[in-house]
């Protein structure tokens, strides 16, 4: 496909009063740069599966060399339909007739840095916290950055610049757990600090956190991105006119596949999403935790996603305990003397929490646990509480000092499992236990307990091992 514009250049012999009457469409190499960054992110958003080159060539016509749009697909001239084609030379006539000097300097997508991936929503509440050097004449549509560089000689590589200082401070931000959108109690809950006051205070913020080690990067990220010294300003900031020696009649190309994945124009990187006219710290406000506990975050993978999931409305809490049923027979025992509302998931403990406070304190009690955690444990899932209370008779007439407790778990199937703690491995007769038999004994107590109370069974029970006998008794009651 193949779109005229109105942009033109003058040739030779071209009298002065016709040159006059067509000037206003006489185009600069920021025109061009803004047209492209433009149709390649309207590619973007209306034809994304298309993979798209976009690249713009003069032809002569009528004495004027003329300025087209060619859009090809693995070089060939790109098959739009019928309506798809008005779209786009209708969004060509509207961006080169009313908004010629404004070019895309940022659109969402996920950032990947290091170990980090940070995705578009983030990049989406961030930005309007940044302050940008107004030179640039920054603003918002449609959840993106648009510039007006059309008074910088150096606009690409001052644009190219404020994209990777853009990213690199919504990195920064993405260490410290900033976020925003949240409700007043959660500041208080989780112990939050809007960023601006840390900013302000930095001091006194230092001497009252000691576990945050990046505060030093907040002076940095609140700060105007740093390219104002490196603009290169025309001498009259106006619209610009005449020709320019510097831009060719060679095919200048890009594709719709470089920009969604965050490159554009020159092989420079492009960063992420919106602004808006005043580039400051929003009144909704932006906040950092005051603290760093891998405990509480890692299940997250991050301080970001554990907030987000506190302003989601989650109360739950995952706390790594690893798969030693010694410990999570002890965290359960302790657990119950605060709360019943927990449960284990693969490896990890869950209990509803409200604040940090209490996170905390959970967590040093499962990291004392865990430490402290040896001995031998009986474990029996089941579906039924009654059969806990069978297992737990069984297990106290074999040994009274047994210590039996059941806790949930995340298991359609079998949610419920009965722990009976047999001893401490300092015990030596704890070290000749095995645990096989004596679960094998506890079943098959509880089976008598279960067929003592019921005078008649009508089902066959021979062949079966001790536990299946239990488990179709039960079944039956």
């Amino acid at each position: 496909m193949i779109i005229e514009t109105p942009y033109y250049r003058t040739t030779s012999g071209k009298s002065p009063i016709d040159i006059g009457q067509l000037q206003d469409f006489e185009y600069t190499p920021y025109q061009i740069y803004a047209l492209k960054t433009r149709l390649l992110d309207f590619l973007a958003d209306n034809y994304p599966e298309i993979n798209v080159v976009v690249s713009f060539r003069s032809v002569l016509k009528n004495h004027l060399m003329k300025l087209y749009v060619y859009f090809t697909t693995e070089g060939k001239e790109t098959k739009f339909s019928q309506s798809q084609s008005k779209s786009l030379t209708e969004f060509v006539k509207f961006v080169t007739g009313e908004e010629p000097y404004i070019s895309l300097l940022y659109r969402p997508y996920k950032i990947i840095s290091r170990n980090l991936i940070i995705p578009i929503r983030y990049s989406r509440m961030i930005i309007p916290y940044l302050k940008l050097d107004y030179s640039i004449r920054p603003f918002y549509r449609g959840g993106k950055i648009l510039v007006d560089a059309s008074n910088i000689i150096n606009y690409v590589e001052v644009l190219s610049d404020m994209i990777l200082d853009i990213k690199r401070k919504i990195v920064s931000f993405y260490r410290l757990g900033a976020i925003s959108y949240i409700n007043g109690p959660m500041i208080k809950q989780w112990n939050l600090k809007r960023i601006d006051k840390i900013y302000e205070n930095s001091s006194m913020i230092l001497k009252e956190v000691n576990t945050l080690n990046t505060l030093s990067d907040i002076g940095e990220v609140i700060g105007e991105t740093n390219t104002l010294s490196r603009i290169q300003f025309l001498a009259k900031p106006t619209r610009i006119g005449g020709v320019d020696t510097d831009v060719t009649d060679e095919p200048v190309t890009t594709s719709t596949t470089e920009i969604i994945q965050g490159e554009i124009i020159q092989g420079r990187e492009v960063g992420v999403i919106p602004l808006d006219s005043e580039i400051s710290v929003v009144s909704d406000g932006l906040y950092v935790p005051t603290w760093k506990d891998e405990r509480i975050t890692c299940y997250y993978q991050g301080l970001v996603n554990f907030l987000q999931s506190r302003i989601d409305g989650d109360k739950k809490l995952h706390l790594y305990v690893g798969s030693n049923n010694v410990t999570r027979h002890w965290v359960s025992k302790s657990m119950i003397k605060l709360t019943n509302n927990f449960y284990f998931d693969g490896n990890y403990f869950v209990v509803t929490v409200m604040n940090l406070d209490e996170s905390r304190k959970i967590s040093s009690m499962i990291d004392d646990i865990r430490s402290l955690s040896e001995g031998k444990v009986v474990v029996a899932i089941s579906t039924r509480p009654s059969w806990i209370g069978y297992y737990a008779s069984a297990a106290n007439s074999i040994n009274p000092k047994y210590e039996c407790i059941s806790y949930r778990i995340n298991d359609p199937d079998f949610p419920l499992a009965f722990s009976c703690f047999l001893g401490s491995y300092n015990n030596p007769s704890t070290k000749k236990l095995s645990t096989r038999e004596t679960r094998e004994k506890i079943w098959k107590k509880a089976l008598n307990l279960i067929t003592r109370e019921q005078e008649k069974l009508n089902i066959d029970l021979s062949d079966l091992s001790p536990h299946d006998t239990m488990e179709k008794v039960l079944q039956n009651l």
